[in-house]
């Protein structure tokens, strides 16, 4: 089980990651996407942090889970 959480949530980093590179290069001509590229930006900067508090730095100790897993 653990493997396939961390699948998904490696799925759903580079899905982040991906839309938010897609939403800049049509925000150069429009406004709507240029503004939905800030909110998906936004999101990553969330989720890097996230992946940085309880993968790499794992501050809150190994018999804690992370928070998205409760979504």
């Amino acid at each position: 089980m653990m493997r396939l959480r961390d699948f998904s949530c490696g799925l759903f980093f580079m899905l982040q990651v991906s839309g938010t590179i897609v939403m800049y290069i049509k925000g150069r001509k429009h406004k709507l996407q240029r503004s939905a590229f800030y909110f998906m930006f936004y999101l990553l900067l969330i989720s890097v942090f996230e992946f940085y508090v309880f993968f790499i730095d794992n501050i809150l100790g190994s018999q804690e889970r992370p928070v998205t897993d409760m979504l």
